[in-house]
């Protein structure tokens, strides 16, 4: 065999052995993309973000912009849009999904089933009230919902093997059947509040503002 076929052979080989690698590599990306999908109907913060910066030139920083230079004004806004909400969830998922490659498809399969589309229509409930100043009452959500969706969230926000999950969205253990409609309002306005606050703080990293500049 020649000098070349030698190395043809190996290079073939080592190509062969990194295919399965590969093909995880795009099956966790692939689970990443859809993960994101979902989370970004479950929490629909981005159009938020973005309406947020359409109103004042100076957002996040109001009255504050001149601690920053333009260009970390123009990082925060970039960071704090709904491309960026999605950049920073997808890497969330990204990571998710490498370290949770058997779980992933039945993750989907309970949101999909019925419980990423509850818990927006909860959330898009929320935000209407807060919006509108009109209170919404949760049967209102519920009534309109059918009894395999209810299932597939309940399921979603007490079952102890979905805590991973419920970690991945940002809710945690905030919400819980047994309390009160008041209480579970009140965490939810809570995990709402955190999630904003984790991703300000990751766009102040990102930008490399200090956050002493929003303290001052």
């Amino acid at each position: 065999m020649t000098l070349q076929a030698r190395c043809n052979t190996a290079v073939a080989a080592a190509l062969f052995a990194l295919l399965p690698f590969a093909a995880s590599a795009q099956s966790a990306d692939a689970q990443a993309d859809r993960l994101t999908d979902v989370m970004m109907q479950m929490l629909p913060f981005g159009k938020i973000l973005d309406d947020a910066a359409k109103a004042d030139a100076q957002w996040p920083l109001q009255g504050k912009a001149d601690k920053v230079s333009p260009t970390q004004l123009g990082c925060l806004r970039n960071e704090l849009s709904s491309t960026g909400y999605r950049r920073s969830k997808r890497a969330e998922a990204l990571d998710y999904a490498r370290a949770n490659p058997d779980r992933v498809g039945a993750d989907l399969a309970l949101l999909d089933g019925g419980a990423a589309g509850v818990f927006a229509d909860f959330i898009n409930a929320g935000v209407s009230e807060a919006q509108g100043g009109k209170k919404v009452e949760p049967t209102e959500v519920m009534k309109k919902l059918k009894a395999d969706q209810m299932l597939s969230f309940v399921e979603f926000i007490t079952e102890p093997k979905h805590a991973p999950l419920r970690e991945l969205v940002g809710i945690g253990e905030a919400f819980d059947p047994a309390k009160s409609s008041q209480e579970n309002s009140d965490s939810g306005k809570d995990v709402g509040t955190r999630l904003v606050l984790k991703l300000m703080l990751g766009a102040m990293n990102t930008c490399d503002v200090p956050p002493s500049t929003i303290l001052e």
